[in-house]
């Protein structure tokens, strides 16, 4: 990196947001013109917005100089005009779960759906169809594992989950080995009269917990895990304009 032009650089940085090893950079390249380097600098950063995000010239231009040219603030600008909440939550970075978590939480926040640690389950019932699939679906995933599955396919909304599970994810392998284990703990829990005591109902999971045929099938849900997040995000992905916007 040439010092040549480093005293002209304090004025460039007046005129446009840039650091030091970029601005010499231009200056160099503009062979010491200010000017020139300002435009220079814009115009890289205006045809830079408008690959990214295929846009005009002259909304790239405004967005720049709405921001002060400061690129990181033009691009929030423009997605936030161009995009709705959900498309730009599905644009962050960041893990697939963490995404849908935002996604939950704007949808929780856009209906103001009303919760005691976890949504109530008629409150759900007031989201629209596609919302009403993610969050069932999703609560169910949070609250399987926070208490854990065994607690889970206990929930009064379980037979709900595994019908949108067949319906709108098509993923009848989970919703077979969900419905599988629900019935195989009933089965089960026939044996075991007491449950309603602490000791009762220890000694009933203690005793499930050994089971083959429901091992199987929990283990069949534990294993499909990752793949139900990806059909999820693939869900709002297909269905977002549905999603908050």
């Amino acid at each position: 990196m040439s010092s040549k032009y480093i005293n002209l650089l304090p004025q460039l940085r007046k005129n446009i947001p840039i650091g030091l090893s970029y601005g010499l950079k231009l200056l160099e390249e503009t062979n010491g013109d200010i000017d020139s380097a300002s435009s220079l600098f814009k115009a890289k950063l205006i045809d830079t917005l408008m690959r990214k995000e295929d846009i005009t010239f002259d909304a790239a231009e405004i967005a720049l100089q709405t921001c002060h040219f400061e690129i990181d603030k033009a691009l929030r600008l423009i997605r936030e005009n161009k995009y709705s909440l959900t498309e730009r939550i599905l644009k962050s970075k960041g893990k697939k779960e963490d995404i849908l978590d935002n996604i939950a939480l704007a949808i929780e926040n856009n209906s103001k759906l009303k919760s005691d640690f976890w949504i109530i389950e008629k409150e759900l019932a007031r989201l629209s169809d596609n919302e009403f699939t993610f969050m069932i679906i999703w609560q169910w995933i949070q609250f399987s594992e926070w208490e854990g599955i065994d607690i889970a396919i206990d929930l009064n909304y379980t037979d709900r989950v595994i019908n949108e599970l067949r319906k709108a994810l098509t993923f009848h392998s989970l919703a077979d080995a969900i419905a599988g284990a629900k019935k195989r703990k009933e089965e089960y829990k026939i044996n075991f009269p007491n449950t309603n005591t602490i000791e009762g109902y220890c000694d009933f999971m203690n005793s499930l917990a050994l089971d083959k045929e429901y091992n199987s099938y929990t283990n069949q849900i534990t294993a499909n895990q990752d793949i139900l997040i990806d059909k999820l995000y693939h869900f709002v992905s297909q269905h977002k304009a549905t999603f908050p916007k």
